[in-house]
Order: structure tokens, then C-alpha cells, then sequence
């Protein structure tokens, strides 16, 4: 049942042609993504349909670190944590990442490689792009490519804040923020509160 299970979960809807009726749906929402800011509806579909909409179940790897750096992804729903080991081995969480977000994102240099491990945490579907079909789009689209630029520049402000914490703030105050971040990030309303997980289902 379990490799079934998997197999399934893998499946790629792999011809443009095919799409239109199951993009459609999540087109809305991701539309609304920083991913998409200043393209056109038009635009956005194309960009899209050179996608391939795919489903992840927990604790599946979408790339590695050390890796070569060969897909972008964009979260439609469910959560990855990004996280990175040591060379001593030890094994720290970078990000938490829910819907509408990207990962994977590099260089556009044919050579780079991925600096963490993406692990799904609770089953999410992504719409995937290899490196190739990326440079085209980011080719034909410059707006695309400031996007993901500005998506990096937060993600690097972001992380300064967090040091910036980690030197001067409390433990409390660390923990209070962190929260934050994770409930905007992952967080789903449950009786009595907010649920945030970092690991899958077991």
C-alpha cells in the first residue's frame, strides 16, 4: 500500500495541453503570489502551463543539499521545511514555507547547487519548473525575474532580522516572533488556537 501510495502522489501532468482545466482552479490564488506580481492573467497562465502541477506527501524530498540546482518551486498548498546540516552533522531548520511560496530558487548559472534539504512536512501540491524551462520564461518575462529577486531581497532582510534577534533579544521575545512568523507561514486554525507543525504525520 505505501509505494502505491507514493506512486500516485508523484504523478506530473506533464503536456501543456492537459492543463488548462486543473490550473485553472489554483490559478486565482497564485496569482495573487509575489511570485506573479505585475504579470497579466494571460501571462501568469502561460508561465503556468510550462509548469508541471504535482503532488508531495510528508517527509518526501524535493531536492537535496549539495544538489545540482534544477527546479523552482511554487507551493499551491500544504508546507516544506527547509533545512540545512553542518559539516560537525548538525541539522538546523532554515524556513518554514506554506502556500503561494517559492523555493529552490538560484542563480541562474547552470552549475549552482541547493545550500539545504526541502522536506515536505504536511502533503502539499507545487507547481514545479526545471532550470531550462525557468531561463526561458525569465528570458521572455523580466518582471518574473525581479520578482524572484525581490522574494530573495526579503528572504535576506529577513534573516538579518532574525540575527539581529539573536544577539540582542530575549529568549521569550525570539520565541514570541518566531511564532509569528510560523503562523503567517503554516499556521491552521484548530480548536482552542493555531496548530503549527514542523514535522509530518506520523
Amino acid at each position: 500500500m505505501g509505494p502505491a501510495r507514493l506512486t500516485a502522489a508523484s504523478v506530473a501532468f506533464n503536456s501543456p495541453a492537459s492543463l488548462p482545466s486543473h490550473f485553472e482552479r489554483p490559478t486565482s490564488r497564485l496569482r495573487s503570489t509575489s511570485l506573479f506580481t505585475g504579470l497579466t492573467d494571460a501571462e501568469s497562465q502561460e508561465v503556468l502551463n510550462n509548469g508541471r502541477l504535482r503532488c508531495f506527501f510528508p517527509d518526501e524530498i524535493l531536492f537535496s543539499q549539495g544538489q545540482p540546482a534544477k527546479a523552482l518551486f511554487l507551493i499551491e498548498s500544504g508546507s516544506v521545511k527547509l533545512t540545512q546540516v553542518s559539516a560537525d552533522g548538525n541539522e538546523v531548520i532554515l524556513w518554514m514555507n506554506g502556500r503561494g511560496e517559492s523555493i529552490g530558487m538560484q542563480a541562474e548559472d547552470p552549475i549552482s547547487i541547493y545550500s539545504c534539504t526541502a522536506k515536505v512536512v504536511e502533503r502539499c501540491r507545487a507547481v514545479t519548473w526545471d532550470h531550462t524551462r525557468m531561463v526561458g520564461l525569465l528570458g521572455k518575462y523580466q518582471r518574473l525575474g525581479r520578482n524572484l529577486n525581490q522574494i530573495l531581497a526579503h528572504r535576506l532582510q529577513e534573516l538579518e532580522v532574525r540575527f539581529r534577534e539573536v544577539a540582542t533579544e530575549r529568549v521569550a521575545h525570539r520565541v514570541a516572533m518566531t511564532l509569528l512568523r510560523l503562523q503567517d507561514r503554516i499556521g491552521k486554525p484548530c480548536e482552542g488556537g493555531i496548530e503549527i507543525s514542523t514535522e509530518g504525520d506520523k
